[in-house]
């Protein structure tokens, strides 16, 4: 580990039974040398002598003692490598050392090292992931390992000066106290973070306005009337603007958009836009085509566009009918002891699909997903994509590559690393091939080392069907023009991290050019030259990161190309578009003459749904406290609560992920107390929803 940039798929601590000495972590290493070689007896050539069956020669322990003529040269440390290469254990260094009693603080350190009982570890902190600004706020970790040990905070990617406790305590509280804080914790045998912790403005979260009603895509006559309609709340009530293929419609500002006489000119993409002091949001795309025949059914703005099953038909023209992307994000996986811990990936696709849907993509981002759940996402892809179509992949979490195969590893993988378990590239570049979409766009945020392996052998690896020489069998398998393959890294090397970013390398750089109007091509360059440019170094290899990529695009493409929408949307279609719109809201479940309590809901994934309630005290100084009653999972569907306090009332949020393992409906109850008057009133209410939510529609 150097420069604060960790190793996808890096393991920490001993994983073998019996770890060797080149297992070592460098500081413990140099340590043990310093200790040998700041002593004349015994020391290190003291230690040669108790090391059985004569492995040193005199010359070669000469060549040991000749280090003292390098700078920085370590006799001791040479020794230590050189035992290391030949697979020496700890436990074998132990016994050598027991020998001397000068020695047992070298003989406890290392073996509570086998332990992992000297390096950095958090044992906890509090919060566990996020907290909500009220007057002051206190961040803490509590972390053990050989003493003594050393903190230091970081917001984002800058220090902050002084904060080298274990507690962080922010007050008074002010704007710029929102944002990403993660601690840092280190000894002299190594360093280790703690999770983010994400600091929100309760009173700008619960205020901040929420698209309750997206604009569904429609159809209008050739010189009829187009209309369409959105919604949103928001504390102040919001100001709404809409916006055409990007651009601002003057004098376009409620709720509701009527552009009489209409004509092909008014065909694209229409959004709006919510704002008011503590923020703005932006509605998903709707899609609106001009029918030349008035046989065509108009549909109205709040109305569900007409279906048909003609799935292949797409609009003549060297734009896209519509471009849709797949995003998935693993970053919680169940072996991660095993597997290595990652940072970023679920922050790398929210933050990644939102850019996408700013230029049109109808995105759907799926977080923490088993096997058998990535299997069927794909699939439902598969089944968007056609001659008209621009379709993007996007894969953040860990991955592999054996025999010329790139692997991705659902969150259920296990560090056997089966083929079995993982899903290869080259099932979803078989099927591009089939599509024959007009842009097929492949973003691969994974490493592709090849894995150390626990077992014998990995259980039914592919054979080596091409020229291993080539860097990967992925071009070789590309039999379609207008492909593109972005990954991360090269062959046998892996993608870096750093705890101190918001998100990934690879991510960071998509994110800044995804929205430039280039070609395809150029704009995956540019994301290359900059991760070349941040000269970012795989700690154990010494490899610089490369980003990888290979394209067969003939045709002047851009991700920010409008969309030209077909005449006929298909079934499959529309499901995808409503697998990230939220239920409406907000909802009221309670209301009387001294309280209103709503339901507002949210779509952080299309896997993952919030669900916050909304407190108007018609009383503004009186207590309120909202608490929601929910089992730990729905089904298959884990639940978390968090609690906040705003203006005097104790407020919720709940977490509902992994919906597509959702069963049966979601009913909402909530224990609802007030004070009115002086006198404390107690109110028990439920809500269920009328139909599953966002992807679980699908799954």
């Amino acid at each position: 580990i150097k420069n604060n940039i960790i190793v996808k798929n890096k393991k920490v601590g001993f994983r073998m039974e019996e770890p060797l000495i080149k297992d070592l972590p460098d500081r413990l290493c140099w340590y043990i040398a310093f200790t040998l070689d700041k002593t004349s007896k015994p020391n290190w050539k003291t230690l040669i002598s108790k090391i059985q069956n004569n492995l040193y020669d005199s010359k070669t322990i000469n060549k040991f003692y000749m280090e003292v003529l390098s700078p920085h040269g370590s006799p001791s440390m040479k020794l230590l490598e050189d035992l290391g290469r030949k697979n020496k254990t700890v436990s074998q260094l132990v016994t050598w050392l027991e020998c001397f009693v000068e020695w047992n603080e070298l003989v406890s350190l290392l073996n509570r090292a086998k332990k992992n009982e000297i390096y950095p570890l958090i044992l906890r902190q509090f919060p566990e992931e996020s907290v909500f600004v009220g007057n002051e706020i206190t961040l803490s970790v509590e972390a053990s390992g050989e003493p003594p040990l050393y903190f230091q905070w970081f917001k984002g990617e800058k220090k902050l000066d002084g904060e080298t406790k274990s507690v962080l305590q922010i007050s008074p509280i002010c704007p710029e106290s929102v944002g990403n804080y993660i601690c840092r914790v280190w000894n002299q045998f190594g360093f280790v973070f703690s999770k983010w912790i994400k600091v929100f403005d309760g009173v700008h979260l619960s205020n901040l306005p929420t698209i309750t009603t997206h604009p569904r895509s429609s159809s209008f006559e050739n010189g009829g009337t187009l209309r369409l309609y959105s919604d949103a709340v928001g504390n102040p009530p919001p100001m709404f603007q809409w916006f055409f293929n990007g651009k601002c419609l003057i004098g376009h500002c409620g709720r509701d958009l009527v552009i009489e006489r209409a004509t092909i000119d008014n065909e694209g993409l229409y959004q709006m836009q919510a704002s008011n002091k503590y923020g703005t949001v932006t509605s998903l795309s709707s899609n609106v085509v001009c029918l030349k025949s008035s046989s065509n059914s108009l549909l109205e703005g709040r109305g569900v566009p007409s279906l048909t099953s003609i799935d292949t038909k797409v609009a003549p023209s060297n734009l896209p009918s519509q471009k849709v992307a797949l995003l998935i994000g693993n970053g919680e996986y169940y072996q991660e002891e095993k597997l290595g811990k990652l940072v970023h990936p679920i922050n790398d696709v929210h933050e990644i699909a939102e850019t996408l849907t700013t230029i049109g993509f109808k995105v759907v981002s799926l977080v923490n997903l088993d096997l058998f759940a990535m299997k069927r996402a794909i699939d439902f892809f598969y089944e968007q994509l056609d001659s008209g179509t621009y379709g993007l992949f996007y894969f953040a979490g860990h991955g592999f590559e054996v025999n010329n195969e790139v692997y991705l590893m659902p969150v259920d993988a296990t560090e056997n690393f089966s083929v079995d378990e993982n899903i290869p590239i080259s099932r979803i570049l078989r099927t591009l091939a089939i599509k024959h979409a007009k842009l097929s766009v492949l973003l691969i945020d994974c490493c592709r080392s090849k894995p150390e392996y626990n077992q014998p052998c990995i259980s039914n690896p592919l054979p080596k069907l091409l020229d291993t020489t080539s860097d990967s069998m992925l071009p070789h398998t590309i039999q379609d023009k207008n492909v593109i393959i972005g990954f991360g890294c090269c062959s046998q090397s892996r993608v870096m991290e750093s705890p101190v970013m918001n998100n990934g390398f690879y991510a960071k750089y998509l994110k800044e050019y995804i929205i430039k109007p280039i070609k395809v091509d150029d704009m995956l360059y540019e994301v290359a030259r900059c991760i070349d440019s941040s000269n970012i170094i795989d700690p154990s290899s010494g490899k610089k990161q490369v980003m990888y990529r290979h394209s067969t695009v003939v045709e002047e493409l851009k991700l920010t190309d409008e969309v030209l929408p077909s005449r006929f949307q298909t079934r499959l279609s529309n499901l995808w578009e409503l697998a990230h719109i939220a239920p409406e809201s907000p909802i009221t479940i309670l209301q009387n003459n001294s309280v209103t309590i709503k339901l507002s809901f949210t779509a952080e994934f299309s896997n993952v749904l919030l669900i916050h309630s909304v407190v108007e005290n018609h009383n503004i100084n009186e207590y309120c406290d909202v608490k929601f009653i929910l089992p730990h999972k729905i089904g298959g569907a884990p639940v978390k609560i968090a609690r906040i306090c705003n203006l005097g009332s104790v407020l919720e949020f709940v977490r509902i992920s992994n919906l597509e393992r959702l069963e049966g409906d979601i009913s909402i109850h909530l224990n609802v107390t007030y004070e009115s008057f002086g006198v404390t009133k107690q109110y028990l209410t439920s809500y269920s929803l009328k139909e599953k939510p966002l992807y679980a529609k699908v799954a």
